[in-house]
């Protein structure tokens, strides 16, 4: 009985802890979500614009356009917008963790 009541207050104490530390990483999967949407979004209309610059009328020769679909240039581009939002949405909770909890 007598352990029973000196191990009480350190359960409590983990339990304070355990829900503090699900409540900080599910802020922060919220976090992360809202940021790759919203740059994603942002990504999406860069590429867009990217690859109307390349269909504009006169722009390029139909040759080159060609050339560049062999080459799979779209393909390269969105590998790098993906790949910049994904770096991105992982980026922005740590850092907002280091700017309003850590520092």
């Amino acid at each position: 009985m007598a352990l029973q009541l000196a191990l009480l207050p350190i359960a409590a104490m983990f339990k304070t802890i355990a829900v503090l530390i699900f409540f900080r990483i599910l802020f922060l999967l919220g976090v992360g979500i809202a940021v790759f949407t919203g740059f994603n979004f942002l990504l999406d209309q860069v590429k867009i614009e990217i690859f109307n610059s390349f269909s504009d009328a006169g722009a390029l020769f139909p040759i080159v356009i060609d050339f560049l679909g062999l080459l799979q240039v779209d393909v390269f581009i969105n590998l790098i917008v993906s790949a910049l939002a994904i770096r991105i949405a992982i980026k922005a909770p740590s850092g907002i963790l280091k700017r309003f909890f850590i520092g």
